[in-house]
């Protein structure tokens, strides 16, 4: 990707932080005793990487990564009790009525970071509706890093 292309995408992004804590290996370990059962779920979440870089690689600008968040969002929630909640449930809605094309809860789930995406134009309506701490998102080649945690 282009410098111009990385901005773009990164211009995209929101991540909340949502001050709820759980147990990522209890999460995880609820999947794996239904792998068989998750098998098609997993198969297409996998399946969406594929569709992102055809995205990225065809028009270069990211314009598909929300729909593509947020079919893997409704994938994820079927993986196992717990991803989700009605809290963060009420979040994501407030996010898609607010101009969000979609997002997920990045990692296991259950808590930690709510990440979505959505033009620039409704970032601040998506801040001041979820009322959550944002912080700031920024891409590199080196993969995920923690740089700042929020207290």
């Amino acid at each position: 990707m282009t410098d111009e292309q990385l901005a773009v995408l990164q211009g995209k992004l929101l991540l909340f932080y949502t001050g709820m804590t759980r147990s990522a290996s209890a999460i995880l370990r609820k999947q794996a005793d239904h792998s068989a059962k998750n098998a098609d779920y997993l198969m297409k979440i996998k399946e969406q990487c594929s569709l992102l870089k055809r995205d990225l690689e065809e028009g270069g600008r990211g314009d598909g990564l929300g729909a593509i968040l947020h079919e893997g969002w409704e994938l994820k929630k079927r993986l196992a009790d717990g991803i989700t909640n009605p809290i963060i449930d009420e979040w994501y809605q407030k996010a898609i009525r607010n101009g969000a094309s979609g997002g997920k809860v990045a990692g296991a789930g259950g808590g930690g970071f709510l990440l979505l995406c959505a033009d620039e134009q409704y970032h601040e309506a998506l801040r001041r509706e979820i009322g959550l701490q944002a912080l700031e998102v920024r891409l590199d080649s080196q993969g995920t890093r923690i740089v700042a945690c929020p207290e």
